[in-house]
């Protein structure tokens, strides 16, 4: 019997345990026991974007509680394998990343290259289907928030439409799911959003699980009410947070997480003042030349300047 949705654990904690955590999210999405839920969100993923539903999944890279999950791990994701032997990648990521679409296709390619063991042959090779769900955006808001890529070639003159239609290969697909998007789908007179397909309920109830006042979300509570996999999802979820040991984890991981994401700040706020220092230097080099080439003295021009007689003897009028 499920718990009532109503009285979820971890909802009076003092700070929220966000899904789109990538270790929460891997413990919801990729654990032993999380097949139908995984094989759920990717067939909504796959038939929002035209393309055949997902059958049943299996797990390569099964969450396991032992493992130590901090800044420094390469990616936490979810790797399956459908009984059509198709990979799917699946990673999220919570912070915006300049170079993300970059690092996306890469582990693509890295999932495609690694399938073939030496001597084997390139007919051996299986598609591969990357889903990135990632909570800021990366494209225009002219973009929806399904994106989907695939090999398609270019053209140009008559010829154009028709090389446009043509697949290099059916082996590469990429989805992007930007969730800020979706709060922009409220209707015109500023009512509740309206969640309408099976992606969006999903990508709707990532977005807000974890937010403080999760359960006060009359939407939210309609999903999990009516959709039973998302309900097992939430299940997954609440396990998490109930779990200390998880939960301490969790914790390590958002510290490490804020102390990269300080560090990153803080470099780049050095190159910022160093930038600004240097543009300074070269403007204050700039005048001293034109006084020497008005030919004033290196004293006058250090007095009104502020240069040592040594760097004004640098530099050329």
């Amino acid at each position: 019997m499920r718990k009532n949705t109503n009285n979820l654990a971890g909802a009076d904690s003092f700070e929220p345990i966000r899904l789109t955590s990538d270790f929460v999210f891997k413990y919801v999405f990729g654990s032993e026991t999380s097949t139908n839920i995984l094989r759920s969100f990717l067939t909504a993923v796959q038939t929002d974007a035209g393309l055949p539903a997902v059958a049943e999944v299996e797990i390569r890279n099964p969450f396991t509680p032992a493992e130590s999950y901090d800044a420094k791990t390469s990616v936490v994701d979810v790797r399956a394998r459908d009984v059509n032997g198709t990979i799917y990648t699946v990673e999220v990521q919570a912070l915006p990343e300049a170079a993300f679409r970059e690092r996306a296709l890469y582990y693509w390619a890295q999932a495609y290259a690694g399938q073939l063991g030496k001597g084997q042959d390139y007919e051996q090779l299986s598609p591969v289907v990357g889903v990135n769900v990632v909570d800021f955006k990366i494209f225009p808001d002219s973009q929806p928030v399904h994106t989907t890529f695939h090999l398609t070639a270019g053209g140009g003159g008559a010829d154009c439409e028709r090389a446009e239609s043509l697949v290099l290969t059916s082996h590469l697909a990429i989805h992007f799911l930007e969730l800020p998007k979706l709060r922009g789908d409220a209707t015109p007179t500023g009512g509740l959003p309206h969640i309408s397909t099976t992606l969006q309920r999903w990508l709707y109830y990532m977005r807000g699980r974890g937010e403080v006042d999760a359960m006060e979300d009359n939407v939210l509570l309609q999903i999990l009410k009516e959709d039973p996999d998302i309900e097992d999802a939430e299940e997954r979820y609440r396990q998490f947070v109930a779990d200390e040991e998880l939960r301490e984890k969790y914790q390590d991981r958002i510290k490490a997480e804020r102390d990269r994401r300080s560090q990153i700040i803080y470099a780049e706020r050095q190159g910022e003042e160093r930038g600004l220092e240097q543009g300074a230097a070269r403007k204050q080099n700039e005048i001293a030349g034109r006084m020497k080439a008005k030919g004033m003295s290196n004293d006058e021009i250090a007095e009104l300047t502020g240069l040592s007689v040594e760097e004004i003897d640098t530099i050329t009028g």
